[in-house]
């Protein structure tokens, strides 16, 4: 992946397209304030950035998109964003376009076709760099694992002019929050100490260390509230207490158990006929109605029995009575009145005349006649009353056995239906705890699948070991370091002539002299500074085109000669002599050339400084002089204020 053009469309729809030889050292050399440094920040907006760098002024307010043509082996590929709008940072738009040859768009062609996740996406696929591929590829116990993009390798292709010359900084954005770690994950992969069959196990790895450690959080939260095992196994005893479950061996383990106690709960309830609607409430109601008969009988009987002892006492009275008149018949009939019949005397006291008294005694006789036909009639009541009575003993007593052979049913239903509400509250228990275990634990039996990611994280671990990427990573250092000493004696740079070495923790450039480990921040002279970014850069990139890693075969280096020539500093003339310091920058750009001329047009640097060399190779080398007017946005496009 190279760089074939950079373009920026005005407002107006304008193109100022800057080509840029494949494979070859290309320098934009001109003046202070006309863009250069823009580039790097350009190019790393298209390649997925999210925030726009681009400095606010001329270049935002002129430009309406940026775009770069990039070069892959077999395919062309324009990405084109649009500048933020006033005030903002962010713009998401993006028109992408690809092919073997892809013609550049017309202003009026570019409309969004994409947003930045697809960029980074298809970037990265082009790359190579395999998709989908979280890694902690510098320590496999490393937890804060990410998604490793193109976005991973902008840290390797671009030094700003504030990195390029920074003792404390080797990487671009180091600086930035989050960065230095990310860079420190993503080395041992770009330079090949963590290859890409070892980082997918070790994706896997972090990614079944993460599920084990979900699952263990999940079972133990549903242990601490459903209860373990030994609460799955209590249910299953209660289930077969109450007939849900009747095979006498318990199983052991707990998918076993739960098995069990899911088919426990699907057995059926016995169908018991509803109390209220049985039998027995009719007989009972039944036996209240011939008991209150009876006892109305009973009453009835009683009171007729008193009314036939009163009517036969009467009788008796009355017949006491008529007997003694009876006697009167004794008498003639002829009888004088005033005599008394027995002794035919004249009474001082008359008495009644055998007339009269034998009235009397016609009326006793009428009397008695008519209590002799009531007397028979209430003996005849009470009679049939009885015959009535046998009858409702007779019901009573076929209703006691009725209603007794009801009570017993009812008494075994009454049983079931107990068996039943024991069945239903253990089936409640049972279906608390499986509907809480769905809950928390899910439908897959999560102990057996535990089980298994652990001893294939056990595998992983055993066949992951870090110290072979560690020594890996060291002997690759090693012979990044062999090129750096090399080239950094080409450019007299102090501690050259000792082992140097990127040191991955501390992110910087470290000579190993006899007197101890010499960081770059503890080196004095700018030049070391600039000088050791040049060759780490270069062996860098020479080791990831020699091994075929996926990194984008470009570097693009801004004002790597700001410590020998200061922005006023005027060129010198032909007939003038160069001195030290141009000889110094003549070495670093001789170094880039041959750099670039050794990796076969494999390798493109792109540099932006206000150097401008004589030397032929220096001269055959830029694509873009930018002064007297020249500069990366036209004049054409700038809006002058009114009067100038």
């Amino acid at each position: 992946m190279q760089i074939r053009s950079i373009l920026l469309y005005s407002q107006r729809g304008e193109i100022r397209r800057i080509d840029f030889p494949l494979g070859s050292l290309c320098i934009v050399t001109g003046a202070s304030k006309t863009g250069k440094s823009a580039l790097i920040e350009i190019v790393d907006y298209c390649l997925g950035r999210e925030s726009c760098t681009v400095p606010v002024g001329v270049i935002r307010d002129t430009v309406s998109w940026f775009a770069v043509l990039f070069q892959f082996p077999h395919l062309q590929y324009f990405v084109a964003r649009k500048t933020p709008d006033e005030g903002q940072q962010y713009q998401s738009e993006v028109y992408i376009q690809s092919g073997a040859s892809v013609e550049i768009p017309t202003f009026q062609q570019l409309k969004p076709n994409a947003n930045i996740t697809a960029l980074e996406s298809q970037l990265t696929e082009f790359l190579g760099i395999a998709p989908n591929l979280n890694l902690s590829a510098a320590d496999p116990k490393e937890p804060n694992a990410f998604r490793i993009n193109v976005r991973h390798s902008t840290f390797l292709i671009f030094q700003q002019q504030d990195e390029i010359a920074s003792k404390k900084l080797l990487f671009h954005r180091q600086g930035d929050e989050f960065v230095p770690n990310s860079i420190r994950q993503t080395i041992p992969y770009f330079i090949g100490a963590a290859e890409e069959d070892r980082l997918i196990k070790l994706n896997e790895l972090e990614r079944l260390r993460q599920e084990c450690e979900e699952m263990s959080k999940r079972i133990q939260e549903y242990e601490q509230s459903v209860g373990n095992v030994d609460r799955a196994r209590d249910l299953l005893r209660e289930a077969r207490e109450v007939g849900l479950f009747e095979q006498d061996d318990f199983p052991t383990d707990r998918a076993a158990i739960d098995a069990s106690l899911t088919t426990a709960v699907r057995q059926p309830l016995t169908d018991v006929p509803a109390l209220a609607d049985d039998s027995r409430d009719r007989l009972q109601r039944d036996r209240l109605s011939l008991l209150r008969e009876y006892r109305n009988l009973r009453e009835q009987v009683r009171a007729a029995e008193e009314f036939e002892r009163e009517q036969l006492g009467y009788q008796e009275e009355v017949g006491v009575q008529a007997t003694r008149l009876g006697s009167v018949g004794l008498f003639r009939v002829d009888d004088v009145p005033d005599v008394c019949p027995l002794c035919l005397s004249h009474p001082q006291n008359p008495t009644p005349s055998q007339i009269e008294m034998r009235g009397l005694l016609d009326s006793f006789e009428k009397k008695l006649g008519a209590v002799q036909r009531q007397v028979t009639n209430v003996r005849e009541h009470i009679v049939e009353i009885y015959v009535q009575l046998g009858e409702l003993k007779s019901k009573i007593n076929q209703n006691w056995i009725a209603l007794s052979a009801a009570t017993a049913a009812s008494r075994a239903l009454i049983e079931q239906e107990n068996v039943n509400r024991q069945r239903s509250y253990v089936t409640g228990r049972i279906t608390l705890y499986l509907q809480s275990r769905q809950e928390i634990l899910g439908d897959e039996p999560l102990e057996e699948i535990l089980a298994t990611k652990r001893k294939r994280v056990e595998q992983l671990e055993a066949e992951l070991n870090r110290a072979e990427v560690v020594e890996k990573q060291t002997s690759i250092l090693n012979a990044i370091g062999t090129r750096m000493s090399e080239w950094g004696k080409r450019l007299s740079l102090e501690f050259s002539n000792s082992p140097l070495r990127i040191d991955i923790k501390k992110l910087n450039v470290v000579a190993d002299t006899p007197r101890g480990p010499v960081p770059l921040d503890r080196m004095g002279s700018a030049e070391n500074w600039v000088g050791y970014h040049l060759v780490a850069f270069s062996a860098l990139h020479s080791h990831f085109i020699g091994e075929k890693r996926p990194v984008p075969r470009f570097l693009m280096l801004d004002q790597p000669s700001q410590v020998y020539f200061p922005q006023d500093k005027p060129m010198r003339t032909e007939a003038q002599q160069p001195d030290e310091d141009e000889l110094a920058v003549q070495r670093m750009f001789a170094l880039l050339a041959e750099v670039v001329k050794s990796l076969d047009g494999q390798f493109q640097v792109i540099v932006t400084d206000h150097a401008d060399l004589r030397d032929k190779f220096f001269q055959d080398a830029v694509v873009q002089r930018w002064r007297s007017g020249e500069a990366l946005v036209p004049v054409s496009w700038i809006k002058l204020p009114e009067g100038i």
